[in-house]
């Protein structure tokens, strides 16, 4: 995506070496995806002629400055058919090396708790795992949080979990000033009322709608037959999770939830609210659009205007996507 305000046409991504070392523009002829909100990694896919007349070298990354698109490229695949050899690096987006790092509790604690300022808990948390990559920021956001983390939850899952509490998001952003990832905790934008994606303007939808998932979680925890630990969750007439009951008779969807390993009520409440919100109904709608100033959590808005449909939604995850020379962006949205 380009940096806010600009268009996909004015968009330079960068090559440095591994030690972050500016090197130039990637101007030759690429197939390039860039995702984040899932597989948060992306695939670059050059001619072998082209890549030979390069000095990138091994462990390269790649850039868009003040966006979070970007990684090192530290997998390599050739592929030497007759009709087109090609070479394809991969690598972890920015979001990604966050998923890989693992918030564990403190020696004799159940669980870790942070309480104060958004940008000072995940810096005390991130430590030096990130280190010399990443800064978290050191300014105040403005966003007082009050949290206990799950057990060993991989660092993004947290820090999103967290900020979501108090309605805000995670900014990450490479600077190609100083050659670091930015971190900080800014509040959500709600989009949808100012920008709205129609068909109207050629904007690609895919909008897929599942209604038939589970509505009644019975959530079994610790304990044998009568004396086992038993909660019943429900999704309510909006979406939001319950404990009354809202979808009865032929309406009604249950699944069962085994977790024997509930330390007591509000462990198995939680766990069942979490594996609820996975697996209830759903909307999932893809927008491919050219250029969108929305980042991951935000909330926007979509309309198709032969059937009607209308989502308002935050965004889940975005693609960034060059084929030859066609540019656009993709994105998910959903709960």
């Amino acid at each position: 995506m380009a940096p806010k305000g600009g268009k996909m046409e004015d968009t330079h991504i960068i090559i440095a070496d591994r030690y972050r070392s500016e090197i130039g523009e990637l101007t030759i002829s690429k197939n390039l995806d860039m995702e984040i909100g899932e597989t948060n990694d992306f695939e670059l896919t050059l001619s072998l002629d082209d890549w030979e007349k390069t000095d990138y070298g091994k462990d390269f990354l790649l850039y868009i400055d003040q966006t979070e698109y970007g990684g090192y490229a530290k997998n390599v695949e050739i592929d030497t058919a007759l009709d087109s050899s090609t070479i394809k690096f991969s690598g972890l987006m920015w979001r990604g090396f966050l998923q890989k790092k693992i918030i564990e509790p403190p020696s004799g604690l159940a669980y870790l708790t942070v309480s104060g300022d958004a940008n000072t808990a995940m810096r005390t948390v991130a430590g030096d795992k990130l280190d010399p990559l990443f800064v978290f920021s050191s300014e105040l956001s403005g966003l007082a949080v009050n949290y206990q983390f799950d057990r060993y939850t991989d660092m993004l899952t947290g820090f999103e979990k967290m900020l979501k509490t108090v309605n805000a998001r995670l900014e990450i952003k490479f600077d190609r000033t100083d050659r670091l990832v930015h971190v900080s905790a800014v509040p959500i934008v709600d989009y949808s009322n100012t920008l709205e994606y129609t068909t109207d303007d050629n904007t690609y939808f895919k909008i897929t709608e599942s209604t038939n998932k589970c509505n009644h979680l019975i959530c079994l925890g610790s304990g044998e037959l009568t004396a086992r630990q038993v909660v019943h969750l429900y999704i309510g007439e909006n979406g939001e999770i319950t404990t009354t009951k809202f979808y009865t008779q032929s309406d009604e969807i249950v699944e069962v939830f085994d977790y024997p390993n509930a330390e007591d009520l509000p462990s198995l409440t939680k766990a069942g609210t979490d594996h609820l919100l996975e697996i209830k109904n759903a909307q999932s709608v893809v927008i491919k659009v050219k250029d969108v100033p929305a980042e991951i959590g935000d909330i926007v808005g979509g309309r198709e205007r032969i059937s009607g449909y209308l989502v308002q939604k935050p965004i889940i995850g975005k693609i960034y996507r060059i084929s030859g020379t066609t540019e656009n962006i993709e994105l998910k949205v959903g709960d």
